[in-house]
């Protein structure tokens, strides 16, 4: 497979796997969407495009770090 496009499906799965669990930790926090955007100071729209996989970094690590989430990202370059 090249390389790229092996970069890519990896990068998408671990996208999605991360949304996942921000949405799963604001569930089970009992927040609403509205009430998480309002605790990091972000527009309603932003938590609704990164539940819909649309990532913005600073707000995903800013829902993490409210929602508790440890987030490590270990990128090797061969």
């Amino acid at each position: 497979m090249n390389e790229e496009v092996h970069n890519v499906v990896h990068f998408k799965q671990f996208e999605k796997d991360v949304v996942q669990k921000v949405v799963q930790h604001r569930k089970e926090s009992g927040l609403s969407q509205s009430k998480l955007s309002e605790l990091i100071n972000v527009d309603r729209r932003k938590i609704i495009d990164l539940e819909a996989g649309k990532i913005d970094f600073e707000t995903f690590l800013k829902a993490s770090d409210l929602l508790g989430i440890k987030i490590i990202c270990k990128f090797e370059i061969e």
